[in-house]
């Protein structure tokens, strides 16, 4: 398993960049949920792209997602980061 080679085509980020897009689909669907007007919505989508990349969504993604959107809003995603618990491949941190 530790030798494990990407699908061919999707290059070695692509994990990264698919903890992105799920966490961006989880954003939306709770202020879906909780009824949030499209002009809110729309400012913590910029946020999210302002704020969060591949190098700190490995250590942001497994957090609840209410508590994730609560430190984007206030700007403290790096309070967040350093409670994480995720595992990271060697070289990634």
């Amino acid at each position: 398993m530790k030798n494990q080679k990407c699908k061919p085509g999707l290059g070695k980020n692509n994990w990264e960049i698919q903890l992105l897009d799920n966490q961006l689909r989880r954003i939306n669907w709770h202020l879906q949920y909780l009824e949030i007007d499209p002009w809110t919505k729309r400012k913590v989508l910029q946020l999210y792209d302002k704020r969060v990349n591949k190098d700190n969504i490995v250590k942001l993604h497994t957090h609840d997602i209410s508590l994730f959107i609560q430190h984007l809003i206030r700007d403290t995603l790096t309070e967040l980061e350093n409670f994480s618990s995720s595992l990271t491949p060697k070289g990634h941190i």
